[in-house]
């Protein structure tokens, strides 16, 4: 058994600390969640490594009684294991688990309790599903997502909207995320192959080149 290294509320704050007020602080937190780099993935490893295996082996789920909990056991299923586990198979292993718990609290109406950075995090997994489903389903709640945050966050989280039909596109093409292939131990067929020059560049969404400058 893997000791308990954290709990719910360790989680939540570690990754959404104070709430942004503005623009520039949200620009600054949407720099560390989504490009936060090797030092931000070795801090996540060393803090929440053994918390994500026990998320992942279920036995956390108990968290998800409560929307603050629920949000944090998403966070160690669909963000944390992209840290923990960078490039290699299992950085996807709590996708399935994640998107099934984000379908059941939409059904529940649990993001009307949430704010805005926790809405931004229970929807991601929707968005890393290898499914049309699912894809077309984030890019309909994003829409919603948007529209209810603050008027000076709208402009950076429309960045969501552009990654759902980005995303929802080259699946509905391949099936699957072709730059998943090499992590997975997958094939690439020819197309996909074709299609994955450049990607890297063309996946990024516009808002992106703002937190990297």
């Amino acid at each position: 058994m893997l000791r308990a290294m954290g709990t719910a509320d360790d989680v939540w704050e570690f990754w959404f600390g104070a709430p942004a007020t503005d623009e520039a602080a949200l620009k600054k937190k949407l720099k560390r969640w989504y490009l936060g780099g090797t030092d931000e993935d070795a801090l996540i490893r060393a803090r929440f490594g053994a918390d994500v295996e026990r998320a992942l082996a279920g036995e956390l789920d108990a968290w998800a009684a409560t929307p603050r909990g629920l949000v944090a056991l998403v966070i160690l299923l669909d963000q944390m294991p992209r840290s923990v586990f960078r490039d290699g198979p299992r950085a996807f292993a709590g996708d399935a688990r994640a998107q099934k718990l984000v379908v059941a609290a939409l059904a529940a109406g649990v993001e009307a309790e949430l704010s805005f950075e926790e809405r931004q995090f229970l929807l991601m997994p929707l968005l890393h599903a290898e499914d049309v489903g699912l894809l077309e389903r984030f890019g309909r709640e994003v829409v919603r997502h948007v529209a209810a945050a603050p008027a000076w966050a709208q402009r950076m989280l429309g960045a969501g909207t552009e990654q759902a039909d980005k995303y929802l596109e080259v699946v509905r093409r391949f099936g699957r995320f072709p730059h998943r292939n090499a992590a997975l131990g997958r094939a690439s067929t020819p197309e996909e192959l074709e299609f994955l020059v450049g990607w890297k560049e063309r996946a990024r969404p516009q808002a992106v080149a703002e937190l990297e400058g």
